[in-house]
């Protein structure tokens, strides 16, 4: 009966998404629990009694991560992933590369702190997703890391605590 359950979910979501299209589950991190499902197997080899959020895979190479703190992005980082990964995260083995917010695309920016306000989280590290012209936001974390990509990052971070402590 389980079988024909996951079965018939698969059916459901290939309506929706198409294949292949990612499995995150819930009570994971760090990239763990993240699947990419392209066929009915796939859908099988996931832990039945966890639960998941199902998304549309966009072909990429890399993502970005934001922080954003007090509802202003603080930094950002580009994540380009390793070979033969489809996740962008560095805890997988991707590589980080800092990115100068007031370089960067605005609407980086922008998407960022309105999603962290929508959220009402006032940490966050989002996730957000090149692809077709746009970006698409994928994620939001609550308890981001906050470790340093380079010492031009430390010091645009420093710099953004000791102006919000200021206030």
């Amino acid at each position: 009966c389980l079988a024909s359950a996951f079965e018939m979910h698969f059916n459901t979501m290939v309506s929706f998404l198409k294949t292949p299209y990612i499995a995150k589950d819930i009570f994971l991190n760090e990239g763990e629990g993240v699947f990419l499902i392209k066929n009915k197997e796939d859908l099988f080899r996931l832990n039945r009694s966890s639960f998941y959020v199902c998304q549309e895979f966009l072909e990429n190479s890399f993502d970005y991560r934001i922080i954003v703190i007090g509802g202003k992005a603080v930094t950002l980082a580009k994540r380009i992933r390793g070979e033969n990964e489809f996740r962008n995260n560095a805890h997988l083995g991707a590589r980080k590369e800092f990115v100068d917010l007031h370089a960067a695309d605005p609407r980086i920016k922008k998407y960022a702190e309105k999603i962290a306000r929508l959220f009402k989280i006032d940490i966050a590290g989002l996730d957000l997703l090149p692809s077709k012209g746009d970006f698409y936001f994928l994620e939001i974390n609550h308890c981001p890391s906050l470790i340093p990509l380079k010492s031009v990052e430390t010091e645009q971070f420093s710099v953004f605590v000791k102006k919000l402590l200021s206030e």
